[in-house]
């Protein structure tokens, strides 16, 4: 009965995100301590190419991935969201830390900090 309830919990969560009733807020983007969250506004596939470049690193914790540059500014209004290129935004337990627009700045930047606060 207990893996029934945690099956229905786990499809319940996938199609809400998938329908979009997921809107991500600080307390969700912001990462477990010692650990980084990203999330992407338009690059959908940051995920596959961080794990190519990276390997499976224990320092990220999550990646959330957001393909609509539109509803991205309009549930995260105050990061600076640029429609004509990729957005990569890093938190950590304390909130936002890094930003940018190129992916390999992205990946310096998680090369050269693997130790998130």
């Amino acid at each position: 009965m207990k893996k029934f309830t945690s099956s229905i919990i786990f499809l319940v969560t996938i199609v809400c995100i998938l329908s979009g009733c997921f809107k991500p807020t600080d307390k969700d983007l912001a990462s477990v301590k010692g650990t980084y969250s990203i999330y992407s506004v338009g690059d959908y596939e940051v995920d596959v190419k961080l794990e190519e470049d990276l390997g499976l690193v224990n320092y990220i914790h999550s990646i959330t991935l957001e393909k609509d540059y539109e509803y991205a500014k309009e549930v995260v209004p105050y990061l600076k969201i640029d429609k004509s290129k990729y957005n990569y935004f890093v938190f950590d337990s304390k909130g936002l830390i890094y930003e940018t627009t190129d992916y390999g700045k992205l990946l310096r930047f998680l090369k050269d900090n693997p130790n998130p606060k």
